[in-house]
């Protein structure tokens, strides 16, 4: 930039100060002499009917109207690069499909503030201290129930007298098939009683007293079985509570960042964002800039093509109308009669 100021003031003279302003002249016509030039086109087409008379009946007429209305053209043409440009960046202000992005984010935030709601509700009720009592106490219970059948059980079955392999069985077993079957078919089994073999040292009423054990077993061992599956029910439903409140949990805190992230992405986008609206009209001021700069290059391009057709066109006028003149000098006067 230095350089450059000291060959302008070494070649100005001593008026550095003109020459600057001539070369600003110089370099602001760039800008302005398109928009002249297109006034002076709409006032030429508003006196053109003054300029058809004078060329009406030459032989360049259609040159003429040819000129007008390109000059036309051009006018019609830089206008509409002007009007799309401005119109563009109107648009890009508030894009259309920003519009129709904020309608369906705008309709998430709702969405998600009520999940995030009925979330919370459902925190609440996992962690509810009195809920988790209930079930702490329900499991207890569940448990003294079980464990008082088992001894209950234990202790019958050593305070009896009978003995057998049937009654191992049923004290032993682990499975609720084998008890149904047993006492499925205890009719069956006490049918040799008290006179078989395997019956020796039984009366009727002492196998009548062994049946009876045998089917009260049996039962017993059925409530253990009952009472041993409600033990874990409560049990499970228990520990089922603290998934629960950490599920609820989890389930809030990804609502919550979700619902975060869709406020921010609203935010980018929102029409009251200082950021987001200074890059929009800074993006607007460019392409409206841009837009004044294609119309000027298109003046500039077009109106050298123009200048140079109607010049064209003034030659040939004026070729014409000296031929006509030369004509008109060649052509001998009358004679006086």
């Amino acid at each position: 930039m230095a350089v450059t100021l000291g060959v302008i003031l070494a070649l100005s003279g001593g008026n550095f100060g003109g020459s600057i302003g001539g070369i600003l002249r110089v370099a602001f016509s760039f800008f302005t002499a398109p928009f002249i030039f297109l006034s002076n086109a709409l006032a030429g087409m508003r006196t053109s009917g003054e300029e058809e008379q004078h060329y009406r009946g030459s032989r360049i007429f259609m040159m003429f109207r040819w000129s007008k209305l390109l000059y036309l053209g051009l006018l019609i043409w830089c206008l509409l690069i002007l009007s799309g440009g401005i119109t563009s960046s109107l648009l890009t202000l508030y894009p259309s499909y920003e519009i129709e992005q904020g309608r369906l984010l705008d309709e998430q935030i709702v969405d998600l503030q009520s999940r995030v709601a009925t979330a919370n509700e459902a925190v609440a009720d996992a962690g509810a201290p009195e809920y988790r009592q209930q079930l702490q106490a329900q499991r207890n219970d569940a448990r003294g129930a079980y464990q008082r059948q088992v001894q209950s059980n234990a202790n019958f079955v050593q305070n009896t007298t009978f003995s057998g392999p049937i009654i191992s069985q049923l004290a032993n077993t682990r499975s609720a098939y084998t008890i149904d079957n047993i006492r499925s078919n205890i009719d069956s089994y006490m049918s040799g009683c008290p006179r078989g073999y395997n019956w020796r040292g039984m009366t009727v009423e002492t196998c009548g007293q062994y049946r009876a054990f045998l089917l009260e077993l049996a039962d017993r061992r059925m409530r253990e079985f009952q009472l041993e599956n409600a033990a874990a029910e409560a049990e499970r439903a228990y520990r089922d509570a603290d998934s629960a409140a950490q599920n609820a949990a989890a389930n809030l805190a990804a609502l919550q960042a979700q619902l975060q992230a869709t406020r921010a992405q609203r935010e980018a986008i929102s029409l009251f964002n200082p950021e987001v609206m200074t890059r929009r009209i800074a993006t607007a001021g460019g392409s409206l800039l841009l837009t004044f700069l294609s119309v000027i290059i298109t003046v500039w391009l077009g109106a050298t093509l123009l200048s140079l057709f109607s010049w064209l066109t003034l030659m040939m006028r004026g070729l014409e109308q000296l031929m006509a003149q030369r004509l008109k000098e060649a052509r001998p006067e009358e004679e006086p009669a």
